[in-house]
């Protein structure tokens, strides 16, 4: 299954079936927050498997990822005092075994 599935309701019933007694389920909203647009990617360069392996990947051409990740981090953004506020809502999850 791919991990894109996993955050779903019925991705989680198939990867915890048949031990799933009961699954709670709630969305919730994470705000990154970061000093400057560049600040976000340079951690995730640094210490974010799949960003760390897209930009090995990306070679010679790393600059042109970075340049557009941080893009795509000022597009996000709903500030406009040069610091950083990004909303991400994801699933969480409360899982009871039978």
């Amino acid at each position: 299954m791919p991990a894109f599935v996993w955050g779903t309701e019925p991705g989680l019933r198939s990867l915890l079936a048949p031990e799933l007694a009961h699954l709670q389920l709630r969305r919730r909203t994470f705000t990154f927050r970061a000093r400057s647009p560049e600040h976000p990617v340079g951690t995730f360069a640094r210490s974010y498997g799949p960003t760390v392996r897209a930009l090995e990947a990306a070679g010679e051409n790393r600059f042109m990822l970075e340049a557009d990740l941080v893009d795509l981090v000022r597009q996000r953004n709903r500030l406009a005092d040069g610091t950083v506020s990004i909303p991400a809502t994801y699933l969480e999850a409360v899982a009871t075994r039978r």
